[in-house]
Formats: structure tokens, sequence, C-alpha cells
């Protein structure tokens, strides 16, 4: 049986922890973001003149201790 995850829910499982692990990226301008149902679409805007290949490693570092809470949420929604 899967139980759909809630925008509710994305917004707190989801999006505000990859937020802060993400705001502190050098050369970060804006992060802009949009929690539905089911899934999170996150924007990070950097300065212009940034190295994109520097900062996509980055991103990569940053997101792992996220992915880690991703498996969690599915794991919720196939409850």
């Amino acid at each position: 049986v899967s139980k759909i995850v809630p925008p509710e829910d994305i917004e707190s499982l989801v999006t505000k922890p990859v937020e802060d692990e993400m705001s502190t990226l050098p050369n970060l301008e804006s992060i802009t973001s949009d929690s539905r149902k089911e899934r999170a679409v996150i924007n990070l805007n950097f300065k212009i003149g940034t190295d994109s290949s520097g900062a996509a490693q980055e991103v990569r570092r940053d997101q792992r201790p996220i992915e880690r809470q991703a498996r969690q949420v599915q794991r919720v929604g196939c409850d």
C-alpha cells in the first residue's frame, strides 16, 4: 500500500533540511524551493563568476546526509 506524502511533510522532512544544509555553500546567492505532494524542487543560485564545477562538487558533498533523510521519507511514504 502506498501512502502519498503531503506537501507539509515534504517541507519539514526534505525541503527545510536541504535548504539548511545548502545554505552554507560558498558563493551561494539565493535558494528558492517549492514543496508539493511527494516532491520538492530546490534551486540554488550562485554569484556570477562562481566555478560551476566546484559548486557542483560542493553540492554533491553536502547532499549525502540529505540522501539518508530522503530514504527515511520514502519508507514513511510506503507504510
